[in-house]
């Protein structure tokens, strides 16, 4: 029994006794330099445009009552392929799976929901919450010239979507709910755990 104790303060010390379970946010620095983002760290006590939006695809999985169980790993290897998105580039690369050990197939069923439903969203928070300076702001913030910035972060997402209706019928959000199978957490699934990325 004391040799089980000392080992287990031994585990805890090494987690510097954190027990919580991982957030998508926690793998967003390393996924974001295997994607070739701009760093997640603020400038100007803003984070950067890829970022925000990056953050706004997460907080979109936390209104969706069908994906309360996907794996937080997941859920940040799909916004990153949908930041890729909007931002015009090739949503996955080879390095991409290596570092989020995620195939394409895999994230893409996910990232598809969340631009769906992103297109579909009538979130006033989450568009408040989007339009703070901190977050990138919408594209309204005045340059020096005295004219707005178009870099904004829902500037961009905005006319992101927007292209997307110019050239397709209008998506409609994913319904069915997300199985093991797609993306369910469990610290105990040999292929995916999000314990064992770090």
């Amino acid at each position: 029994r004391g040799d089980i104790i000392e080992m287990e303060k031994v585990i805890l010390q090494r987690l510097n006794f954190d027990k919580k379970h991982p957030k998508p946010t926690d793998f967003l620095e390393r996924f974001s330099k295997a994607a070739r983002l701009e760093s997640t760290n603020r400038t100007n006590q803003q984070y950067t445009q890829s970022y925000s939006i990056t953050l706004y695809f997460i907080d979109l999985v936390f209104l969706d009552e069908t994906l309360p169980h996907t794996r937080p790993s997941l859920v940040a290897a799909a916004s990153i392929m949908a930041t890729l998105r909007v931002l015009g580039r090739s949503d996955w690369s080879a390095h991409l799976a290596h570092y989020t050990t995620y195939s394409r197939e895999e994230v893409a069923v996910l990232a598809d929901k969340l631009v769906a439903n992103g297109r579909a969203s009538q979130a006033t928070a989450l568009t408040l919450k989007y339009t703070s300076r901190r977050l990138g702001g919408n594209g309204e913030v005045l340059g020096s010239d005295g004219k707005p910035l178009n870099d904004g972060c829902l500037h961009v997402i905005k006319a992101y979507y927007s292209k997307l209706a110019a050239v397709a019928a209008p998506l409609q959000p994913f319904s069915a709910h997300f199985s093991h199978a797609h993306g369910a957490y469990d610290a105990h699934d040999d292929g995916h755990s999000d314990e064992g990325h770090h």
